[in-house]
């Protein structure tokens, strides 16, 4: 079974991303909700999201350039496992010889937890 990057599983990722256009959450608030510390007093103030217009989800057209999400290392290395069981299920392959060579070179994490 050949297997991804982790660069060209991101950008497979971006472009299905692009090409469904689904609504993602919004990167810039929480939930519509933008929270800010006032620079006057320091207190926190709340105010709606511009963005989302206080909905918490966006088309991800509008945010591609700015949209992290699901797009981790975690993410692509529990999905990479997850085929593998699959794969190996219908192949009856030996799952821990095949995740063996993927888990040697992925061990070190690619990007801080």
């Amino acid at each position: 079974m050949l297997i991804s990057s982790f660069d060209e599983w991101k950008s497979l990722k971006i472009s299905d991303l692009e090409e469904e256009n689904p609504m993602v959450e919004c990167p810039k608030c929480e939930g519509g909700v933008v929270y800010e510390d006032c620079g006057c007093c320091g207190h926190e103030k709340e105010e709606y999201c511009g963005t989302c217009e206080a909905s918490g989800r966006v088309r991800f057209s509008e945010v591609k350039g700015i949209y992290t999400g699901n797009l981790g290392y975690r993410i692509y290395f529990s999905e990479v496992i997850s085929d593998l069981k699959a794969w190996c299920a219908f192949t009856r392959a030996d799952f821990l010889n095949e995740v063996s060579g993927f888990v040697s070179r992925e061990r070190a994490p690619k990007e801080p937890v």
